[in-house]
């Protein structure tokens, strides 16, 4: 994407973003819905790994954040060359993440909460940089953003406490 998005008009950019971000985002919301099947047939197959499959439903929503940030966000960033605040988002999101993982892993030595807070800082580091992406294409972005971390949130909590 990024050869034909530097060669994309500058105008142009910002109409393609929200209907390659509607489509991605769709596509992986859609991929969540497997996660039911995927850990039905894993605890039928696996039963003696049942219990570790829940944490399946914290892993499942890194698909989203990464898969945003691969496919949409950093490619637009480098067409924009906006390097150097993709540097500075990263060097952010590592910093709270030794904070954070510090404290769950060795204040409260809890491996949830070192989980989720990979998933939280992999949410943090894709809504800073599409926070700052649509500024610079001066769309509007913040109801979709947090529309999906609610269902995000909705999709672990269901995951992790109603058997599905």
């Amino acid at each position: 994407m990024y050869p034909i998005l530097r060669r994309t008009n500058q105008e142009k950019l910002p109409s393609i973003y929200t209907t390659m971000r509607d489509f991605l985002m769709t596509t992986l919301f859609a991929v969540l819905v497997i996660y039911y099947p995927i850990k039905t047939l894993l605890s039928a197959w696996l039963p003696r790994y049942a219990e570790s499959l829940m944490y399946m439903a914290l892993v499942f929503p890194m698909f989203i954040y990464e898969g945003k940030m691969a496919l949409l966000i950093n490619t637009y960033l480098k067409t924009l060359r906006k390097e150097k605040m993709m540097l500075k988002i990263n060097l952010m999101s590592m910093a709270l993440s030794l904070i954070l993982t510090s404290f769950s892993t060795q204040i409260f030595r809890n491996l949830d909460l070192a989980i989720i807070n990979i998933v939280l800082l992999l949410a943090f580091r894709s809504m800073l940089a599409e926070l700052y992406l649509s500024k610079e294409l001066k769309i509007s972005i913040k109801k979709d953003i947090l529309l999906e971390f609610l269902l995000t949130a909705v999709f672990i909590i269901s995951g992790w406490f109603v058997n599905s």
